[in-house]
């Protein structure tokens, strides 16, 4: 009776053992994927906060011919959603390309100007600005410094939407939605839908109407690759009744000014636009 215990006692030792030794090589091989993941899907040049949309613009840009970019258009869907590359090419002869996309951060911006610049050599750059106001304006959380740290040791978790980037084949996106005439219209995303607006426009907007310590280190950023590349930085605001105010406007043009940058607001002048809200 007592060696049977004692076997007992031996046995559920050994397994306790080989449970613990289990889970430490679980863990082991654990650690290695995610940090073999995160080296294949890292950036090399940059640091970005959606790099599904910077892979899907700068692959997209790869397709192009090696400078045959005249201008090249940028920001949030004020941006993809406004500058028609190909009405641009019908009307003045001029080659450009839109690298917008929705929501798009400026230090996803940044990162497709890199690319875009390795490979094109646009005379100018307009730069929507709505983007710079976005909700979320960093690379990293500004509140979470345990979550930053985890993300920077394994940047898998911080690019968790990396998969989004991968092409599909074409035949499988012309069921999927509007991304799949990208290239087809150089970046410009087509919508033929039309809502009229009977309200009074240009005084609605977010509640972040001033730029922040983020917006004005990538605008930083961005001035000064584009002056690295002899390419001149114009800003623009694109009409928009809801998403545009007077405080935006006043925050970006005494950006503008303090910066020698040029600045358009096609909100401030309707009848050159030639828009009617309703």
């Amino acid at each position: 009776m007592i060696a049977i215990t004692i076997n007992f006692f031996w046995i559920e030792d050994f397994m306790n053992k080989k449970h613990i030794l289990d889970i430490i090589l679980f863990l082991v091989i654990l650690f290695v994927l995610i940090a073999g993941s995160s080296y294949i899907i890292k950036p090399k040049d940059y640091d970005t906060y959606d790099l599904s949309v910077v892979k899907l613009k700068t692959k997209a840009l790869e397709k192009e011919e090696e400078n045959t970019i005249d201008v090249v258009f940028a920001g949030n869907s004020e941006s993809c959603y406004t500058f028609s590359p190909l009405q641009l090419w019908g009307d003045y002869g001029i080659t450009s390309y839109d690298t917008g996309s929705g929501a798009q951060r400026l230090c996803d911006t940044y990162s497709i100007l890199i690319e875009t610049f390795k490979r094109q050599s646009p005379k100018i750059v307009f730069l929507e600005m709505d983007s710079a106001f976005e909700e979320y304006p960093g690379v990293y959380k500004d509140d979470n410094e345990f979550d930053n740290t985890v993300e920077k040791i394994f940047p898998i978790f911080h690019y968790h939407s990396a998969y989004n980037g991968i092409q599909l084949p074409q035949f499988i996106l012309k069921y999927t939605n509007n991304r799949q005439n990208e290239t087809l219209y150089k970046g410009y995303q087509l919508r033929d839908t039309i809502d009229g607006f009977y309200d009074e426009p240009y005084v609605y907007g977010k509640d972040n109407n001033a730029l922040n310590i983020e917006a004005e280190e990538y605008l930083a950023k961005i001035k000064g690759l584009c002056e690295e590349n002899k390419c001149e930085l114009i800003l623009v605001s694109a009409p928009s009744a809801m998403s545009w105010n007077e405080e935006k406007y006043d925050a970006v043009n005494e950006w503008a000014k303090s910066n020698s940058v040029k600045y358009y607001d096609l909100n401030k002048d309707n009848e050159k636009v030639g828009i009617d809200w309703t």
